[in-house]
């Protein structure tokens, strides 16, 4: 039963980490295709990496503290995920 909740809590901790992730690169991948403005009052549209390049920059800048809270859920996942893993294998040698 332990195991089953560990693997239950290692999923929605997953499922947390990449939505966010999934949303912002969906963005990015949008604007490599349409692109972007580049700047404020810029008339000159980029397109290609360097537009995906831009919205990326710009997540991570104008929305910084969730940034910083995704980067934290993500390392408590790894760090979960290889402690569940690392106890999984010592009970099975």
């Amino acid at each position: 039963m332990k195991n089953k909740i560990q693997r239950l809590i290692q999923g929605l901790l997953w499922v947390i980490t990449i939505v966010p992730a999934a949303y912002v690169m969906k963005h990015c991948i949008i604007a490599f295709f349409n692109g972007t403005y580049h700047g404020f009052n810029s008339d000159e549209k980029i397109y290609g990496f360097n537009a995906f390049v831009d919205v990326l920059l710009s997540f991570i800048a104008f929305e910084f503290i969730f940034f910083v809270i995704w980067f934290i859920c993500l390392v408590i996942t790894i760090v979960y995920t290889i402690r569940i893993h690392k106890s999984f294998e010592q009970l099975h040698v």
